[in-house]
């Protein structure tokens, strides 16, 4: 309701693939708070028509590749390369990301747009272990 009272020319897309279930707090926040700065980018910044936010868990759950994807296009003004990582927001997004071992990668072209793109892993002990811990709470209560 907000955005679009605030945006009311804007269209938002939002697509969300795999199981972002029991993922670290850590992540969760650092991808809440870049879609919000993200977003608020966009309001402030971008003019746009049409903006697209995508969260993806790639790679195999509880696996090395385990791994978010998350990314915020636009088809608004841009921006020049020199420009790109100078705000505040900007170098924020960045540090939460890093603090997680993930990348963040932002393209742009004057009247081409804005769009960033992190990738950041989840941890081996981030993977479910229900079974191993009920199999061992069995084992314990056998002896």
């Amino acid at each position: 309701e907000t955005w679009r009272a605030r945006l009311p020319g804007v269209s938002l897309r939002l697509e969300i693939a795999g199981d972002f279930a029991a993922l670290p707090e850590s992540i969760m926040v650092t991808l809440y708070r870049l879609v919000q700065e993200a977003l608020t980018n966009v309001a402030k910044h971008a003019a746009a028509r049409q903006v697209n936010v995508r969260l993806e868990r790639a790679g195999a759950r509880g696996a090395d590749d385990d791994r978010i994807v998350a990314s915020v296009s636009d088809d608004g003004v841009g921006t020049s390369p020199a420009l790109r990582t100078r705000g505040l927001g900007l170098i924020g997004m960045r540090e939460r990301v890093m603090a997680l071992q993930g990348t963040l990668v932002f393209t742009s072209t004057p009247g081409r747009g804005f769009e960033l793109s992190a990738r950041i892993p989840v941890p081996l002990e981030a993977a479910p272990r229900a079974k191993a811990a009920d199999s061992a709470g069995e084992e314990g209560r056998m002896s």
